[in-house]
């Protein structure tokens, strides 16, 4: 222990060269370290690391899913393929209290750190659901990996089995009426979703969509 937290210590020395503002705390009930920027809590991970900086982070966000809309406040935000919420606080920062994300992880590891960050800071109008969004209503499996970028959903019974719901019937059950920004990022699902939004398109201002071909 005295080696983790000098280790730990050193770290945070570090970590200030790349960002004044930063910080790196050890949540010892949740065994997890979280990345700060002041009294902003990032994102979590399992192994600390120090060079971080929001400011990269937000900007590498903006080119990649933002290019050509920018998410103003107020807006209705729903992030398919959340992660563990390394985007949500540019997004929460865009669209203030006033506007709604709506976070999708089919993970559960993943959504396990994405509802820890929403309650860290307090996003009220965050709402964030442990299901996939695929081109069809029912249950799919997903195997989970060490490193969360690559896990994929599968609908032969391996890994672990969660709810799936058609983009259009999520839309339907949760009353959602507009949704001016939709980023999508599901590891190679992107085609089968697609499928199941014929009707929630028609809501749908601005979209962002990865491909990926495995």
């Amino acid at each position: 222990m005295p080696s983790n937290v000098f280790r730990l210590f050193l770290m945070n020395l570090s970590t200030k060269l790349i960002q004044e503002n930063n910080k790196i705390e050890y949540d010892k009930i949740e065994g997890l370290y979280w990345l700060k920027s002041e009294k902003t809590f990032l994102f979590a991970v399992d192994i600390p690391y120090f060079d971080f900086n929001k400011e990269k982070i937000d900007a590498t966000y903006a080119e990649i899913f933002c290019t050509y809309y920018q998410p103003e406040e107020g807006d209705g935000i729903l992030d398919v393929g959340a992660g563990i919420g390394t985007e949500l606080n540019y997004f929460m920062d865009k669209i203030k209290a006033e506007g709604n994300f709506y976070g999708i992880e089919a993970s559960p590891m993943c959504f396990r750190k994405l509802e820890l960050l929403k309650k860290k800071n307090a996003y009220k109008n965050c709402l964030n659901h442990n299901i996939a969004i695929s081109g069809r209503n029912g249950k799919i499996w997903m195997e989970e990996q060490d490193n969360y970028l690559i896990s994929q959903i599968n609908d032969q019974s391996k890994g672990v089995e969660i709810c799936s719901y058609t983009l259009d019937n999520f839309v339907k059950e949760n009353e959602i009426s507009k949704i001016n920004f939709l980023k999508v990022n599901i590891e190679g699902a992107e085609y089968e979703m697609v499928d199941g939004m014929q009707e929630s398109i028609k809501i749908i201002e601005n979209l962002a969509i990865s491909c990926h071909d495995f």
